[in-house]
């Protein structure tokens, strides 16, 4: 996991959160893949970024912004796909080929024990001061689906109006660089997003990324609201496991 090439930003808390993602992506892919070499897990995202891996319909496989399980198993299993044309183009005349896996799709349950611990990793970063980016609202949306987001109607839309204002004074300061139409775009966008603010509405044309954005502002809430009322990470998931053996297994 850790040849593979992560943009991050050159900060130490930054990093330190890069390479806490890492060790639980790294755990992860050996308890789930015990097969897959560090060499093989390279090859099938160079593949994968060459467009040689086989995705839906013919097409090549999508990579993804982010690293996650999901993602890394549809890699996984595309290179395994990949791996298997190639047997059939160019059979072997008898002997078998090393290091070809059984088809594999982490079960649901797998998912959630790797999302528990980068729950945990979350937590840890927090009660060191640092906010963790939660890329793609992976764990606040694993955490809705599991009816674990405790926020009501009005405190949700307390984070939409947070996340509209960041985007504003994001672009607003996007609008001091760049070339000249770069400049023109993001001062347009932040006084758009101004006007929505002051009439109490959101900007439509933008609500993915203000939904995106609020989602990230809430996950670190809810983080900073278990650490003031002494709640863990395993006490908030103990009613998606059935027992605590995942607690201790995945803290070991």
């Amino acid at each position: 996991m850790l040849l593979l090439s992560m943009k991050v930003e050159n900060k130490p808390a930054s990093i330190e959160q890069h390479k806490e993602l890492l060790k639980a992506l790294t755990a992860y892919v050996k308890t789930e893949y015990p097969g897959v070499t560090t060499g093989d897990l390279l090859l099938a995202y160079r593949l994968g970024v060459k467009c040689k891996l086989p995705g839906r319909d013919g097409e090549p496989l999508e990579m993804f912004a982010e690293l996650n399980p999901r993602s890394i198993g549809k890699v996984l299993h595309a290179y395994e796909e990949f791996k298997r044309e190639q047997l059939t183009l160019n059979p072997a005349p008898s002997k078998p080929i090393a290091g070809l896996l059984p088809e594999y799709v982490p079960s649901q349950q797998q998912q959630d024990k790797a999302n528990a611990q980068l729950v945990r990793f979350a937590y840890q970063a927090q009660q060191q001061g640092r906010d963790y980016n939660d890329l793609g609202n992976l764990l606040y949306n694993w955490l809705d689906s599991k009816g674990l987001i405790p926020f009501n109607r009005e405190r949700k839309w307390e984070f939409m109006k947070q996340a509209q204002e960041r985007i504003r004074a994001e672009e607003a300061g996007h609008g001091s660089t760049g070339n000249m139409q770069e400049h023109k775009d993001a001062r347009n966008l932040a006084g758009l997003l101004k006007q929505a603010t002051e009439q109490g509405q959101l900007y439509l044309p933008q609500k993915d990324r203000i939904t995106t954005k609020a989602k990230q502002i809430a996950f670190i809430e809810l983080l900073k609201d278990m650490i003031e009322f002494d709640q863990t990470p395993d006490e908030l998931l103990n009613s998606i496991f059935d027992n605590g053996e995942e607690s201790e297994t995945e803290q070991e």
